[in-house]
């Protein structure tokens, strides 16, 4: 994909998200759009409101920074999104937010109820657990994702 493409679809999905008042306040999220089979834009800072492309790096599989600037904070984000798209070879996009509504299901360990027409078709999405902090993501708990 094009890095304009990629750029324009994670400015749409953030206003998207925003739009259908899916974000917390906050807006606290990383988004991020494969670019080829080694890079990927993803977001820079932690907070997606108000996103624009200079709020975008390049980066590659192994959280080498192409283009761009990453606050700090989001420099841990990478090995989680790098590991989906590693291990995902279709994927094309990451989307992770604290949305107040799927957050509290996650808190309450309690399955999402399946009001979303694509959760009737595809069945309900793979849990992905991270380790405190998220510096390492267990690479198991990824592997029935790459199933389709």
């Amino acid at each position: 994909m094009e890095i304009s493409r990629a750029e324009r679809q994670i400015l749409e999905a953030t206003d998207q998200l925003f739009t259908n008042q899916v974000m917390s306040h906050s807006g606290h999220a990383n988004f991020s759009a494969r670019i080829d089979i080694n890079t990927y834009l993803i977001t820079a800072k932690g907070t997606v409101r108000n996103l624009t492309a200079k709020d975008l790096a390049l980066v590659d599989l192994n959280g080498k920074i192409l283009d761009g600037n990453l606050d700090p904070t989001n420099l841990e984000i990478l090995s989680m999104h790098s590991a989906i798209y590693k291990i995902v070879d279709y994927a094309e996009a990451v989307i992770h937010t604290h949305s107040p509504h799927v957050l509290a299901f996650a808190l309450a360990n309690k399955p999402l109820p399946c009001r979303y027409e694509a959760l009737f078709r595809f069945g309900q999405a793979t849990e992905c657990q991270l380790r405190i902090g998220g510096r390492e993501v267990r690479n198991s708990r990824l592997t029935p994702l790459n199933r389709r």
